[in-house]
């Protein structure tokens, strides 16, 4: 886990010093405080790659030396701080030459409603140097859009690396290989609950727009709803639900191909999921997300909240940082 962040000449102020507890951390604010920039910033101190490939740099303005320092849990235990200076002359950051700690499984749900992945089994790699993986087989992360999470992601050479949730979804029940089980079990962890019931996949259906892909549905108290045309607050949860199996279900898959220990660390670096939710949904996604740690391990997160929330900080007082 990511236990300290310090940025100099960088983003909104000139020096921004930030201590993460070791389970849940929780970033709140008006906008334009740099809440999804610290987001970013700790993906690439765990990841040492940038989220959608969006590289930060120092204000051009900016003529003193900008700095990124950083301090990660790692597998190994805990590891040196690390700085990173700002070359102009490259528009790059300097890294250490030395292999980078593992930091464990790292899935940052982005505001854009794509997804960033990071796994040790796919992503790490064990060769000697800082400049990366010699085997062109073994990405830096995993990037994916709103559009690819839902309809499948495939590498430069067209290998396919992900399905996509509505391939997926009826594979996974096929299939009948615990997936789809998890899927469920992680859905009903996540909703609502009361009034608004619990989110319950349903036999997939042929629609006329849909050529000849089976859509899902979710069972909802007044008919079976297909997934697409579910609200906006749904699909966000559906895309997390999603990305949270899958990524653990292709881990535990990568890991045993090569007779490795599965992760037992998960982090998720979570922006704004609970934007579109209602207000009574928003109080309880937090503890539901922790409470999937059940189907999928530890969880440690560094989470974005729309706006402050009276409830949540009764809930958590220890945990909020405006």
């Amino acid at each position: 886990m990511l236990e300290h962040l310090k940025l100099t000449n960088l983003g909104p102020a000139a020096e921004l010093d930030f201590q993460f507890g070791s389970r849940i951390n929780v970033l709140t604010g008006d906008n334009g405080l740099g809440k999804t920039f610290v987001l970013d910033l700790a993906w690439w101190a765990l990841t040492r790659t940038w989220a959608d490939n969006r590289v930060i740099h120092p204000a051009p303005t900016q003529k003193a030396g900008a700095s990124i320092e950083y301090h990660v849990y790692g597998k190994g235990g805990p590891n040196a701080s690390v700085t990173c200076n700002y070359v102009r002359e490259d528009l790059d950051w300097s890294l250490p030459q030395r292999r980078p700690p593992s930091p464990g499984f790292i899935l940052y749900a982005r505001i854009d409603g794509g997804f960033s992945l990071w796994d040790p089994e796919r992503n790490y790699w064990h060769e000697e140097s800082a400049k990366g993986p010699a085997n062109a087989d073994r990405p830096d992360s995993f990037q994916f859009s709103k559009r690819q999470l839902w309809e499948g992601l495939k590498d430069d050479a067209g290998k396919i690396i992900c399905r996509g949730l509505l391939e997926d979804w009826e594979t996974w029940r096929l299939k009948g290989n615990g997936a789809f089980r998890m899927l469920t079990e992680v859905l009903a962890e996540l909703s609502p609950g009361g009034q608004e019931g619990t989110m319950r996949p349903g036999e997939s259906v042929r629609l006329q727009d849909s050529g000849a892909r089976e859509i899902p549905t979710l069972v909802m108290p007044y008919a079976q709803v297909p997934i697409h045309q579910t609200s906006a607050g749904i699909r966000r949860i559906l895309s997390l639900a999603y990305m949270l199996v899958w990524a653990w279900t292709e881990h535990r898959v990568a890991a045993d191909l090569r007779g490795h220990n599965r992760a037992k660390r998960i982090v998720l670096l979570w922006d704004e999921v609970e934007a579109h939710l209602h207000p009574q949904w928003q109080r309880t996604i937090l503890p539901a997300v922790v409470g999937v740690r059940r189907e999928l391990g530890m969880i440690s997160c560094l989470i974005r909240l729309r706006c402050r929330q009276d409830g949540l900080r009764w809930k958590f007082p220890a945990l909020c940082c405006d």
